[in-house]
């Protein structure tokens, strides 16, 4: 079931990550999607918990190629640190 929480962090996503989120809800036939100028809408509660899952499990993906991008520049950050300093 989508909850109000999953709803806010897939509002959080860059652009294309949505692609990726329409991407999975697009294997499902019996979710209907409506596009319009402003995007595309879904009737949530079409949407079954095999597809839920598979949006919680690309969110959780993300958050953790966000965290090894953040240590990556915290990295580069301390290195160049070092580098002006001598």
């Amino acid at each position: 079931m989508i909850t109000e929480d999953l709803l806010s962090e897939i509002h959080q996503l860059n652009a294309t990550e949505h692609v990726v989120i329409g991407t999975i809800l697009r294997k499902y036939p019996n979710i209907k999607l409506n596009e319009n100028n402003q995007g595309i809408m879904i009737n949530v509660s079409t949407i079954p918990d095999e597809a839920v899952q598979e949006i919680l499990q690309y969110i959780k993906y993300v958050k953790e190629q966000q965290e090894v991008v953040n240590q990556f520049e915290d990295e580069v950050r301390k290195y160049k640190e070092i580098i002006e300093q001598n």
